[in-house]
């Protein structure tokens, strides 16, 4: 594998993802356009067109981190004005609709990957509760992104499975 490069990306939002993310928050209806200035996001086909131009690139789609329980843990924000000012607004969505939310982005990945013959990686089992929310140990400085050490993990997935990619 001298000379392959592999991009691990943890963000596609086909149409299905547009219109369930509107149904469920109107309110997010004005992040589609500006998601959606960005083809790559929900165009495959252009993200494999720019993969073959970079020679040996092989590409895993890793889902994004499971929601954090506990909004209070993390008093700082999350890494996006945008949604920092949402939630300034409207307050935090309850955690079952961010959990129930989650588990619509991984459904609609692993059919986009599936459709598309992409390895997804899943996320760490030992990161997430029985509840299906990310573990606290995993928790980050913001509510989006989990820590180095959920990062170990994923690393440690990508190792193991190197010949597969």
């Amino acid at each position: 594998m001298a000379g392959t490069i592999i991009d691990i990306y943890t963000h596609i939002f086909p149409e299905r993802f547009f219109r369930e993310m509107t149904k469920v928050t109107p309110m997010m209806e004005n992040l589609g356009p500006r998601l959606r200035s960005i083809t790559k996001l929900f165009d495959l086909d252009a993200r494999f067109k720019e993969m073959d131009t970079f020679g040996d690139y092989r590409q895993i789609i890793s889902l994004p981190n499971p929601p954090i329980e506990d909004f209070a843990a993390i008093p700082k924000g999350s890494s996006s004005k945008a949604i920092d000012a949402m939630v300034v607004e409207h307050g935090p969505a309850p955690a079952l609709l961010r959990y129930k939310f989650w588990r619509l982005v991984k459904t609609i990945h692993d059919e986009v990957a599936a459709a598309a013959n992409v390895r997804v990686l899943p996320v760490p089992p030992e990161t997430v509760q029985s509840n299906g929310f990310r573990r606290p140990e995993y928790y980050s400085t913001d509510w989006i992104h989990a820590n180095e050490q959920y990062g170990e993990l994923v690393l440690k997935q990508i190792d193991t499975s190197r010949a597969q990619i």
